[in-house]
């Protein structure tokens, strides 16, 4: 299926897709189903989010790899063939939530605003943007569960591209007492510090 194709069955069934979630449930489940098998015969390994904010007319449908970096110029490929779909916008990748995200990952919750990050350098390839991230209940023992949480917060907080193409490496810790004094910072100065690296490197780095 090409772009093309995939644009114009969408645009015949939009309204469809617009009012998704006050459909019965039978239904719901058959047209995301369909929606699921019309993007796959594009591309498999992409997937959809439809959303919205209770202040805009329109409703957003996101196209998103889940962090699949070899799947990145499929996503927006068909992203930059969309027409303008009448009631809709069409969005390439998990977009940036920012610091109000909060997300609870077996039974530990992650808020962006109790968490700080220190950068890491990595001895034969300084332009990588490597942090530690310091949460106060972190224990090793749970090691697994924290950095599956910090993932998905990650991929929330600064957004499906950003995360992906520009964090190279994460690590986890217990937060000292006294982070700033530590070298640790506020994670909401993670997005400027990513770019601050870009214009120090110049372009993006890929692991």
């Amino acid at each position: 299926m090409t772009p093309h194709e995939f644009w114009s069955w969408f645009n015949e069934n939009r309204f469809r897709y617009l009012f998704i979630n006050d459909e019965a449930m039978e239904e719901r489940d058959q047209a995301l189903e369909d929606l699921a098998n019309q993007l796959a015969e594009y591309k498999s390994g992409l997937f959809f989010l439809i959303g919205g904010q209770a202040d805009r007319e329109e409703q957003d449908l996101i196209i998103t790899s889940d962090g699949q970096r070899n799947l990145f110029p499929m996503v927006k490929e068909l992203c930059d063939a969309a027409p303008k779909i009448e009631k809709w916008r069409v969005v390439a990748f998990k977009p940036a939530l920012g610091p109000d995200i909060q997300l609870e990952y077996r039974d530990i919750l992650f808020d962006p605003r109790q968490l700080w990050f220190i950068p890491l350098v990595h001895p034969d390839h300084p332009e990588y943007t490597g942090i530690r991230i310091g949460m106060q209940d972190y224990t090793p023992e749970r090691e697994n569960d924290f950095m599956g949480g910090l993932y998905l917060l990650l991929d929330n907080f600064l957004g499906e591209e950003s995360f992906t193409l520009d964090v190279n490496y994460v690590e986890c810790c217990e937060l000292p007492e006294f982070p700033e004094e530590e070298g640790f910072h506020p994670l909401s100065e993670l997005p400027s510090y990513i770019r601050w690296k870009q214009n120090e490197n110049g372009e993006r780095i890929s692991n």
